[in-house]
């Protein structure tokens, strides 16, 4: 039989909650300068569709990278 109360979901949306802090600077310039990098490029060059897909590959990197490479680049 089941039971009258069903299971929490509170472990699936902990991950979304937003939690108070400062702002971190570096990775949001880092990431400015991921995406307009290739974009600028692609406009010099006249290849503007190719710019948008390595702005998107760029940005995917960066999100991927845990930030043990930023430690480094700086």
């Amino acid at each position: 039989m089941l039971s009258a109360h069903p299971p929490s979901l509170n472990w699936l949306l902990q991950p979304f909650q937003l939690k108070p802090g400062k702002p971190d600077i570096l990775y949001g310039l880092r990431a400015l300068l991921a995406v307009s990098g290739p974009i600028a490029v692609g406009f010099m060059t006249g290849h503007p569709a190719a710019s948008a897909i390595a702005a998107m590959a760029a940005m995917f990197v960066g999100m991927v990278d845990g930030g043990r490479g930023l430690k480094n680049f700086w």
